[in-house]
């Protein structure tokens, strides 16, 4: 679901889970988010997408919970994810499975206008451990 503005604390990062966010950088404040469903953040299968349109060129930022990054360090980062670049940005969210307030890592690419596709979180080959779905929202600009 997109939410124009939609990424601020107390957002809902996710259509099935009434988690919010909790620690938010500035400069994020405000942008465009993508929410996706944290059921799906068991999917492996390649045909997975989501599919975003965008009338210019923008950037999109995916939120992903820092165990997944970890385990994709150890076994191998899905390919369509290898796209997008590190920030120094994290997100905190109220959701109780994150102890110790483990952050999402943002991470971002810059995408023409027209359609961008989202893949699974897993490759096929992983084991699927019950960490969060990644969620996404897209800004103009140059991102600092």
């Amino acid at each position: 679901k997109i939410v124009p503005e939609g990424l601020k604390r107390t957002g809902m990062p996710y259509t099935d889970r009434k988690y919010t966010v909790h620690e938010l950088p500035e400069p994020l404040q405000g942008l465009t988010l993508l929410q996706t469903k944290n059921g799906h953040k068991g999917v492996k299968d390649e045909q997975f997408r989501i599919v975003l349109s965008v009338d210019k060129p923008a950037y999109l930022f995916l939120a992903i919970d820092d165990r997944m990054v970890r385990l994709w360090h150890r076994d191998g980062t899905p390919e369509w994810i290898k796209e997008f670049s590190p920030t120094d940005y994290r997100i905190v969210t109220d959701d109780p499975t994150m102890q110790e307030q483990r952050p999402y890592q943002v991470v971002v690419k810059p995408v023409p206008a027209g359609e961008t596709k989202l893949g699974p979180p897993w490759n096929q080959t992983q084991p699927v451990p019950a960490y969060s779905m990644y969620f996404g929202f897209v800004g103009n600009g140059e991102p600092d």
